[in-house]
């Protein structure tokens, strides 16, 4: 959250009283606007579940409106809000409170939501009794104070303790929160800096009626500033867990913030990270992997090995968290040429899968899942470069930096026999790192791919050796078929290496590892298990549905698959290579069998990719509709070229005076190509916005006749251009004999904007109709 000046923020003059609800409502909707608070009052943006990596944002917003709504009450309608946690439920009770039917709870001084909400929902609810609702809350007489502390006023904040030392420790907010509390809030450098001056020690744990600490709020916001200047009052912090039950670290690192989460790491003591005493280890582990914020995941992992298969507070384990995370793996990133060009030129590949390798292999191990390994465990590689975000305590002096280990190791040192080329490019990419865009993100996703794949070693390596009863306690069954539901690739081999038993894993609804690879349209998970072997066999299993794998082809992907194929007919056409792939390797009779629902895999296939073949359909006519109308008019002007020669013609016999020129030869020539080429166009569209659009022909049919029609008029444009640049020689070759070579290059210019916009589509429908096909298996990146 960005540091804002509260200042304009606070309420002043416009209390809430029973008179001016109407004014006072405007006023904060601006307000809370102005905030980027209204969203949460109004219910647009719901409360998240708990688990979620959005819900401690959502709750520190709603905190904040929460504040405000109360605050800006005056003493007459303050009482109808205690006990309520949601900005939007405070904001409904208020507006309630204007109407007529609400009469009979404004004289108990409590809604019925108050009166019958449920307990459990709300943690911080204050004692339900109609005493007290009764007079002023404690809270309200600190308002001055509680406003000086927003605005950063410490001199009149001052002012308030030194009248009232009790301030400084009382709960000053409706949620029980301590000046300490609310200057945090506010992100006031300064005031916290004199809060704590004056504060005990003991005073930085105090927590908010709902359980929050100071710290939490801290590490929530991200402001290490405030963090450092709290754990040096008072290191004990760092073990206070917040209403959640999570500590500083965790509450940081599941909110993103990565320098916080680096300074908290370096700080927290290590015991507080420890499996066996609670699950805050866990959930920081799977946190961090989360925030990629990978070296400082292994150097928790070499702490405590077991937390590679420990559940973390949620219930997710490191693996899930690394399977969720197809895009943090080289399978998963996307390059153009120059960019894969530069990320295999960071390190050889041999040398780079054998130093990620190395790397794994040499940390600690755990003897048994459920035992605690030793502390103490720290192997060290000697390191030649220093990393900026490695943390360097002195308490984990012997863990190792995986960044500098993987920095690249003098880069391009291990060439080919120590050669000269190897030391040129050495130079070269040192060179490039400083003065080439691009070069440094390369590198740093490079270095953040082999940081990702040592984890995964690391993680695979544990579950290695839990027996079945601990596969399936630790969920790693449902990690694999989440790996193949996302096409992580580097997970999916990891796992079944460690365990080669998880190939026949089934999720709850019976579905094996193939289902889910065909159903997801994961291509590499596909090929993977097709080359294991025994294709035939795992073909042949049915889910709980009796779907068998051809059903699975004929069911529509998800969006995000489809949309990685440009155009609807030719996402149609990838659905039909599928189902016509995975025919080829199921049994005979599984082709015309039926599921529960009496269904064949072909009238599903037809059933679910109805709408994908009318938006195809509709695709193919709006891109023969507009080439043709290109290619008409290309074929007019050629046609009309052709008796209108440059230069004139003989009057006695009809011959065109530079008959005998090389420019006229060019002309007539490129004229002729751009009318056939152009008229071989128009019959290609017009065969495609004629054609009957039956699901097969999308398959072959249609994509053929749409190259064809392209192909012919990308030469017409190109001949078209290269008659006219004749033309303006011939026309001016006695006068301005220079023309012809700018000319030339002007004429190139439609040429190569044609192909800059339209020869990616046509690249893209030529392999995919002729290629050598997506079911082979590929290297990855």
């Amino acid at each position: 959250m960005e540091e804002k000046n509260l200042a304009e923020a606070v309420i002043g003059d416009q209390s809430l009283t029973s008179s001016n609800y109407e004014n006072w409502k405007v006023y904060m909707q601006n307000f809370l606007s102005n905030l980027n608070l209204w969203d949460i009052v109004n219910g647009n943006e719901s409360e998240p579940d708990a688990a979620d990596h959005k819900y401690n944002t959502w709750f520190m917003k709603n905190e904040m409106a929460l504040n405000a709504i109360k605050t800006s009450c005056g003493p007459e309608m303050s009482p109808h809000l205690q006990g309520i946690t949601s900005s939007k439920q405070a904001w409904d009770q208020l507006a309630s409170l204007q109407s007529p039917a609400s009469s009979s709870a404004e004289e108990k001084g409590v809604s019925k939501e108050i009166q019958h909400g449920d307990d459990e929902d709300r943690p911080d609810a204050l004692p339900e009794t109609e005493d007290s609702f009764s007079g002023e809350p404690e809270y309200i007489r600190f308002r001055p104070f509680y406003k000086a502390l927003i605005k950063g006023d410490w001199e009149t904040a001052k002012e308030t303790i030194e009248d009232d030392p009790g301030a400084l420790t009382a709960k000053i907010t409706h949620a029980g929160e301590t000046a300490l509390h609310v200057a945090v809030l506010s992100t006031k450098l300064s005031t916290v800096k004199e809060l704590l001056s004056l504060l005990p020690p003991e005073a930085l744990e105090a927590k908010s009626t709902p359980g929050n600490p100071a710290i939490s709020f801290a590490a929530s916001l991200g402001i290490t500033e405030i963090a450092k200047l709290m754990v040096e009052k008072n290191n004990g912090v760092l073990r206070i867990i917040n209403q959640h039950g999570r500590i500083p670290l965790v509450v940081a690192v599941l909110n993103g913030k990565e320098d916080m989460v680096r300074y908290l790491y370096s700080v927290t003591p290590e015991e507080e990270l420890d499996p066996d005493t609670s699950k805050n280890g866990a959930t920081f582990l799977t946190g961090a992997i989360t925030a990629e914020m990978y070296d400082i995941a292994l150097d928790a992992l070499e702490l405590y090995p077991n937390l590679a298969v420990s559940e973390d507070l949620f219930g997710k384990t490191a693996i899930a968290e690394l399977a969720r995370k197809s895009s943090a793996f080289p399978s998963g990133s996307r390059f153009g040429l120059w960019q894969k060009w530069l990320y295999s030129s960071c390190v050889q590949s041999g040398f780079y899968e054998e130093l990620i390798t190395d790397i794994a292999n040499s940390f600690p191990r755990i003897s048994t899942p459920r035992i605690r390994s030793p502390k103490g465990i720290s192997g060290e590689i000697s390191t030649d470069v220093e990393s900026p975000h490695r943390v360097r305590s002195p308490k984990r002096s012997g863990s190792r930096n995986i960044s500098e280990e993987i920095i690249f190791m003098s880069k391009f040192s291990r060439s080919p026999s120590g050669s000269r080329f190897g030391s040129w490019m050495q130079h070269l990419y040192s060179s490039c790192l400083c003065v080439v865009p691009g070069v440094k993100d390369i590198q740093k996703r490079k270095i953040k791919h082999a940081q990702v794949l040592v984890l995964l070693k690391v993680v695979c390596s544990a579950i290695g050796l839990l027996t079945v009863e601990e596969l399936k306690d630790g969920k790693v069954d449902d990690a694999i078929h989440l790996t193949a539901t996302n096409g992580n690739i580097e997970v999916f081999m990891e796992l079944l290496d460690a365990n080669p038993s998880l190939v026949y894993a089934t999720s709850s609804s019976k579905r094996t590892l193939y289902h889910q690879a065909v159903m997801s349209r994961q291509v590499n998970i596909f090929n993977f298990i097709s080359s294991m072997g025994q294709r035939d066999s795992r073909a042949i299993a049915l889910d709980e549905s009796q779907n068998n794998l051809l059903h699975f082809a004929g069911v529509l992907p998800s969006p995000s698959q489809l949309d990685k194929i440009s155009g609807a007919a030719l996402q149609m056409q990838r659905e039909l290579q599928w189902f016509q792939e995975v025919e080829k390797i199921v049994q005979s009779k599984f082709k015309e069998f039926v599921n529960k629902d009496g269904i064949t895999p072909a009238q599903l296939f037809t059933k679910e990719h109805k709408a994908l073949k009318k938006d195809g359909e509709a695709w193919m006519k709006e891109t023969a509709n507009a080439c043709m109308l290109v290619s008409a008019l290309i074929a007019t002007v050629m046609f009309a070229a052709a008796f209108t020669v440059p230069g004139g013609n003989v009057e006695n016999t009809g011959t065109p005076f530079f008959l005998k020129t090389t420019a006229f030869t060019i002309f007539i020539v490129s004229d002729a190509i751009s009318l056939f080429a152009s008229c071989t166009s128009i019959l290609m569209f017009f065969a495609i916005l004629t054609a009957r659009y039956a699901e097969q022909d999308f398959l072959k049919s249609l994509p053929k006749k749409l190259i064809i029609g392209l192909a012919s008029l990308f030469i017409s444009i190109a001949a078209m251009m290269a008659a006219f640049g004749a033309t303006l020689v011939i026309v001016l070759q006695n006068r301005v004999t220079w023309v012809s070579i700018p000319v030339t290059l002007l004429a190139t210019v439609p040429v190569a904007l044609f192909g800059f916009l339209q020869f990616p589509l046509f690249i893209d429908i030529v392999r995919s109709t002729y290629g050598t096909g997506i079911f082979t298996c590929k290297k990855l990146i």
